[in-house]
């Protein structure tokens, strides 16, 4: 077989790929950057990339394996892939360290930390009075998480120290499911949204969930806090901006975005057409959920264990139903 792998540059990936040479030496492997040629894939039979263009598979006579080294798929052609039969792995070995970005996020923004550090910097104390401003903890707070996948698991799991109520939304639920460390759960979404007192989006974007959160139900959000690590485009852009700017939202923490720069152009890019940076009732971040390096090793050494499943004929691991985008 013809293995590519696109993009999985760093020392740590030249080390797996050299090992997994030397351990299977009867297959043919080639190293591309993510902007691969079509000409590049015509003989591939397993590709392993961070995303995919359309195009980029028109020569691809006979590619019949991706695999993705983290959990979002949004960046691959997942009809043609289910028209061409071509099956999609993924890795959820960053979820853990995304739920860890999500809970950082909402602490720093009930907590004020960025407000208070930015004025602190020019001596402005906030201490006026017995105590002067407060900041909001999160204890005993309720708390809603949309989606119910591996990071949501991975935030209610902590959030239970802080003694929180949770309710979670999944998807076709049955009424003898149970989760750990959910007080209750729901397929309801306008019951989700009145529920928490914070609202955290732990979904993957697909048809169903752009959009999921619009103008005629952001109003249901009114006092409450959002978090978003899962794709910006789960909430709509425009009704976000104008639920935080109105203070109809009290607050959002936001790992993810509308506008992403490219490679070479992450400067001077703002994340959106409109101006939610400037707010104060905001904590932002450049979509750095999964960035640390343990994250990384761990969905690197994830894709090479499933990659060794295929060599040796064994049961491939987080296969992605095409059709429905996780």
């Amino acid at each position: 077989m013809e293995i590519l792998f696109s993009g999985c540059s760093g020392e740590y990936w030249r080390k797996n790929i050299k090992d997994i040479t030397r351990e299977y030496p009867q297959h043919e492997y080639k190293i591309t950057d993510r902007n691969f040629l079509p000409k590049d894939i015509e003989f591939t039979d397993v590709l392993i990339a961070y995303r995919l263009k359309m195009e980029q598979l028109e020569n691809a006579r006979r590619l019949k394996y991706i695999f993705v080294p983290y959990a979002g798929v949004n960046n691959f052609p997942l009809k043609i892939l289910s028209d061409k039969n071509i099956i999609l792995c993924n890795s959820h070995e960053n979820t853990i360290f995304v739920a860890e970005r999500a809970i950082s996020l909402i602490l720093a923004l009930l907590g004020k930390i960025v407000y208070f550090h930015n004025d602190l910097k020019k001596g402005d104390w906030h201490r006026e009075g017995l105590y002067g401003e407060y900041w909001e903890s999160i204890r005993e707070k309720k708390i809603s998480i949309i989606g119910t996948g591996n990071i949501g698991l991975e935030i209610a799991r902590i959030l239970k120290v802080f003694n929180c109520k949770i309710l979670g939304m999944k998807k076709d639920l049955r009424s003898d499911f149970k989760l750990e460390n959910f007080d209750f759960l729901t397929d309801n979404l306008e019951e989700s949204l009145k529920y928490g007192e914070v609202v955290f989006l732990t979904l993957p974007l697909t048809q169903e969930t752009e959009r999921l959160i619009n103008e005629k139900n952001i109003e249901l959000l009114k006092g409450k806090y959002l978090v978003n690590v899962s794709r910006g485009r789960i909430v709509d852009e425009k009704s976000l901006y104008d639920a935080l700017k109105n203070k109809i939202l009290k607050g959002a923490a936001l790992d993810v975005w509308y506008d992403y720069p490219k490679e070479g152009e992450e400067k001077n890019k703002f994340p959106s057409k409109f101006p939610i940076y400037e707010l104060d009732n905001v904590v932002i971040s450049p979509h750095k959920g999964a960035h640390t390096e343990k994250a990384e090793k761990r969905d690197i050494q994830f894709t090479i264990k499933n990659l060794k499943n295929l060599f040796d004929g064994k049961e491939l691991e987080n296969i992605v139903d095409l059709k429905r985008g996780y």
